[in-house]
C-alpha cells in the first residue's frame, strides 16, 4: 500500500490493497487521518516515529500493526520519506508481513500478572527493536531505571487488591511515558525500567510513582523513586546487542540497589564485553575442575506430601559465582560452554548418588540437561557412553531437559530421548506451558515427566481461565500417561490448587528448599522407596 499524507497526518493519497483491508475504497479515506488506521496499541509509536521522521526526512522498517475490517490486526513494515518538491507531504509504502517474518508480536510478549509490564526478555527485545527503528528515523530513545524505595514493605501492608491496584497504577505510568506506550518492564519487586524519548523528564515520572504510592494508603508517603537515565547511541550496535546490553544493565541496576556509573548504553556494552570474558574463564575451569555443589530440591505428591525425587540444582563454590548462578549458566548456553558444563554435572550427580544410597535407600535424582546439550551428537554420544556403565543407577537417576525452546530438531532430539529411556531412565521435560510450542513439543517428544513453568502455574493460581488452561493440559498429559509437575508451589492454597487440576507432584518451598544434603527429607520417602 502506498500513502500521502500532508503535516497532520491526514492522508491526501492511497493506493494498493486497501479496500480489501479496511473496508473502504482510496477515495473514501482521503481526508481520514492515517493514523486512524493504526492498532490503538500502536497508534502512539507511529506517530512518534513519524514525528521523529519529521526532522530527518525519512524512516526505515517500522514495524506495526493496522486496524484492518473484521478485528484483525495485520503486522506491516513502513518505510517512507519526506518529498520537498510535493508540499513536503510524507510518502509512505506499507508492506503486510508473512507469519513466518515477524519479530515480537503482541500475543508473544511474557508481562507480569500485576503491573501488567513487560517480563524481561520480552522487554529486551521490543526495547532494542524500537530503539533502533526510532534511531533510523531520526529520532533518539533513552532508557531509564527506576527503584522505588520501600514498595516492597508497602505492598506487603496492602490487601491483594489493592497491591495490584497500586502496580498497575504505576505499570501505567510508566508506560504512558515509554516510547509506542508499552515499551516498559518490571526487574523486581521495587525496579523498573522504560524507554522514552527526549522530551520524558523522569523525574516526573518518579513523582506520579510517589503520589500513586501515596494514594494506596498512608503509609506510601514513605515510598521514594529514584532513577537513573542512560544514553542509547544505538548507531553502532545489532539489536541482538542492544538487547543482551539492556537485560545486562537492568540486572546491574538490580545487583547495586539501583545505581550505575555508566551513562550509556555503551559504556554497559564494554562492561558486559568485559564482564562477560572473565566469566567464560571461571566457568571453563568450574567444569575442569567440578568446582561446584549440588543442592536437592524435592519434588513431592501432591496428595501424599511425600517426595518422589529431587532435582539437582548447581551451586558455584566461588561467591562472585554463586551470586550469579543463573546468568553464568544463560552465558554457558550462549556460548557451548554448556556441553562441559552438563558432562561435569552429569560425572558429579553419579559419585553424589552413589553416596547417598549407600547411606539410605532414597528417591530418584533429576539433573538438568539443556536443549543444547541433548542436540549435540558428541554429548549425546558421551552420556550414552556413562549411561551404559551405570545401567544400575536408572532407578536412581533422571535426566530433565531445560531451555527446550533451544531444540531446533525436534526428531533427531526425540530419537536422543528414546535412547535415554531405552536404557531404563526416566526424562523429564522443564517450562512446559511457557510460550505457544509446549503442545508441539508434548506432540513430538516422547517423555516421562513435564514441569509446568512457575508463571504458568502462578496464572492459574490468580485466574479462572488460568486454571481452566492449566486443567486442560494436565489432562492431555495424563491422558498420554505423562506425569505432571508444578513448579513455584509456595503454600497450601496453591498446592491444593494445582492438585485439584490435575497435576500429579509439586515443587517449591512449600515442600522444601534447596539443600546439599537430600537425606535431611528421609522422613518423607514415599514408602516404595522404603522397600
Amino acid at each position: 500500500m502506498l500513502f500521502e499524507l500532508d503535516d497532520n497526518r491526514r492522508i491526501t493519497f492511497c493506493a494498493g490493497a486497501v479496500e480489501p483491508l479496511f473496508g473502504s475504497s482510496p477515495d473514501n479515506l482521503t481526508g481520514t487521518s492515517f493514523l486512524n488506521l493504526i492498532e490503538d496499541n500502536d497508534r502512539t509509536l507511529a506517530d512518534q516515529f513519524l514525528e521523529a521522521a519529521s526532522k530527518k526526512g525519512r524512516m526505515d522498517d517500522v514495524v506495526l500493526r493496522l486496524k484492518a475490517q473484521g478485528g484483525l490486526k495485520p503486522t506491516v513494515v513502513m518505510a517512507g520519506y519526506r518529498n520537498p518538491d510535493f508540499g513536503n507531504d510524507f510518502f509512505l509504502a506499507l508492506k503486510v508481513e508473512s507469519a513466518s517474518a515477524r519479530s515480537t508480536r503482541e500475543q508473544d510478549l511474557n508481562r507480569n500478572q500485576e503491573s501488567e509490564l513487560l517480563e524481561r526478555d520480552s522487554y529486551s527485545d521490543v526495547a532494542a527493536e524500537r530503539i533502533k527503528a526510532l534511531f533510523r528515523s531520526g529520532g533518539h530513545a533513552k532508557v531509564t531505571m527506576v527503584k522505588v524505595d520501600h514498595l516492597k514493605d508497602l505492598s506487603e501492608k496492602l490487601a491483594p487488591p489493592a497491591r495490584t491496584g497500586l502496580l498497575t497504577a504505576i505499570g501505567n505510568i510508566l508506560k504512558g511515558s515509554s516510547l509506542g506506550g508499552d515499551t516498559a518492564s518490571q526487574m523486581e519487586d521495587d525496579s523498573f525500567s522504560y524507554i522514552h524519548t527526549d522530551d520524558i523528564n523522569p523525574d516526573t515520572i518518579n513523582d506520579a510513582i510517589e503520589k500513586a504510592a501515596k494514594e494506596a494508603h498512608p503509609d506510601g508517603a514513605e515510598v521514594y523513586a529514584r532513577s537513573h537515565t542512560l544514553e542509547t547511541d544505538a548507531e553502532d550496535m545489532s539489536e541482538e546487542q542492544l538487547a543482551k546490553v539492556i537485560i545486562y544493565t537492568m540486572q546491574n541496576f538490580c545487583d547495586h540497589n539501583g545505581t550505575l556509573r555508566a551513562q550509556s548504553l555503551s559504556d554497559e556494552l564494554q562492561g558486559m564485553v568485559t564482564h562477560s570474558m572473565e566469566n567464560i574463564s571461571m566457568l571453563k575451569r568450574a567444569s575442569s575442575d567440578e568446582d561446584f555443589d549440588l543442592h536437592f530440591m524435592p519434588i513431592c505428591d501432591l496428595r501424599r506430601k511425600e517426595v518422589q525425587h529431587f532435582e539437582a540444582l548447581s551451586r558455584f563454590r566461588k561467591k562472585d559465582m554463586a551470586d550469579n548462578t543463573y546468568h553464568l549458566i544463560r552465558l554457558a548456553e550462549e556460548t557451548d560452554l554448556i556441553l562441559d558444563y552438563d558432562a561435569a554435572v552429569v560425572k558429579k550427580a553419579v559419585k553424589l548418588i552413589r553416596q547417598f544410597s549407600a547411606k539410605h535407600t532414597m528417591p530418584p535424582i533429576a539433573i538438568n540437561i539443556s536443549g543444547l546439550s541433548i542436540a549435540s551428537p558428541a554429548f549425546v554420544d558421551a552420556l550414552l557412553a556413562v549411561m551404559k556403565d551405570e545401567l544400575e543407577l536408572s532407578t536412581k537417576l533422571m535426566f530433565e531437559i531445560t531451555e527446550s525452546a533451544q531444540i531446533e530438531n525436534l526428531p533427531v532430539v526425540n530419537e536422543v530421548i528414546q535412547k535415554i529411556r531405552g536404557l531404563g531412565f526416566r526424562v523429564c521435560l522443564d517450562d512446559f506451558g511457557a510460550g505457544a510450542a509446549g503442545f508441539d513439543y508434548l506432540n513430538a517428544l516422547d517423555v516421562d515427566v513435564v514441569k509446568f513453568d512457575g508463571p504458568v502455574i502462578t496464572r492459574a493460581s490468580v485466574s479462572k481461565k488460568g486454571t481452566e488452561l492449566l486443567t486442560a493440559m494436565a489432562k492431555v498429559c495424563s491422558d498420554f500417561k505423562i506425569k505432571t509437575v508444578a513448579e513455584m508451589v509456595e503454600n497450601t492454597a496453591m498446592a491444593n490448587h494445582v492438585y485439584y487440576c490435575g497435576l500429579d507432584f509439586g515443587q517449591g518451598w512449600y515442600f522444601g528448599k534447596p539443600t546439599a544434603d537430600p537425606l535431611e527429607f528421609a522422613d518423607r520417602f514415599a514408602e516404595e522407596y522404603q522397600k
